[in-house]
């Protein structure tokens, strides 16, 4: 069963426009359909903002997307989001100009609780961005934890790997992602899994290429997706019921317990670090089913819905 307590957190993707063009970006291989909405705009982050500020507790806001330090009120947002009671997190590719990656910083104070940097040697300087991680590095606040993380390629292997002795020196944490394709890591060569293999960034060890079809997790409870025109989902697993309406439109609604898991394969973060997956807790086969069906036909009507609505109400 389930050994730690799962931690009150959402994402915020308040944009899902991104100023960096990867050539191995997820979203560029695998959502070549996806609807764009750009930028959250004042109405949708007003009706964000109040919910945040009703939650119980206090959450772990995480901005990710996109590019969230793009977004024009991005600093604002997280002045809002500090004085309702809740901490902050990011996921950036760092390209936020040094001054205003000050603000942000003193905006955030002590409620800043991790930033997590990306670099991308084909989209910016290698001896810019270490100066930069050193820079903020210095001027954060004590209880924020950051790290640097990198997608590793047979190109940029040998050029990682001299970034990151620079930054163990300094004692910045730099970790790898595996280069993933079709929602499959690739092999890379013995030389590069033996350096790699002790610095993966932590994700899917407990999930990735297993079956939680029946399993009860708090996602949609305990965890959602905030996408930038306000439609709230409960996961990134594509599976039926994931839908959690639209804050903006007033019709978001969060689960009131953990419900059972839809999807076959889970391979996103949230259920193994946000310790969301309840194992060994598996629904009645026939409930699940039941749940299941009546979930199919929700789906059907809200993909319909955000369709029609993507095609009517672009943000940017």
């Amino acid at each position: 069963m389930q050994t730690e307590k799962p931690i009150l957190s959402l994402e915020w993707h308040i944009t899902d426009f991104c100023n960096y063009k990867c050539e191995y970006c997820c979203e560029k291989q695998y959502s070549k359909k996806k609807i764009r909405y750009g930028f959250a705009n004042k109405k949708t982050q007003d009706s964000i903002l109040k919910v945040l500020s009703d939650l119980p507790g206090s959450w772990q806001i995480k901005f990710a997307g996109g590019e969230p330090t793009t977004h024009p009120d991005f600093i604002s947002v997280c002045k809002k989001i500090k004085e309702s009671g809740h901490t902050l997190c990011l996921t950036t590719n760092f390209s936020m100009p040094f001054n205003k990656l000050k603000k942000f910083i003193d905006v955030c104070g002590d409620k800043l609780d991790f930033v997590s940097a990306s670099l991308h040697l084909s989209q910016t300087d290698s001896d810019s961005f270490i100066k930069k991680a050193l820079q903020f590095n210095q001027l954060k606040h004590p209880k924020t934890d950051f790290s640097i993380t990198s997608v590793v390629t047979e190109n940029n292997f040998k050029q990682l790997k001299r970034i990151k002795e620079i930054l163990d020196q300094k004692k910045i944490r730099f970790e790898f992602h595996r280069l993933r394709t079709s929602k499959k890591s690739i092999s890379y060569s013995s030389e590069i899994e033996n350096y790699i293999s002790d610095n993966l960034v932590k994700n899917t060890d407990k999930t990735e290429a297993k079956h939680f079809f029946g399993i009860l997790c708090h996602t949609g409870e305990l965890f959602f997706i905030i996408k930038p025109n306000g439609d709230v989902h409960r996961c990134f697993e594509s599976q039926p019921g994931k839908y959690l309406g639209n804050m903006s439109e007033g019709t978001f609604k969060r689960f009131s317990k953990p419900k059972p898991c839809l999807s076959h394969k889970c391979v996103c973060m949230v259920p193994d670090n946000r310790n969301m997956i309840i194992f060994n807790s598996k629904k009645n086969p026939l409930k699940t089913k039941l749940y299941l069906y009546k979930n199919l036909y929700k789906n059907f009507i809200s993909k319909k819905s955000n369709t029609n609505r993507g095609e009517k109400n672009n943000l940017s």
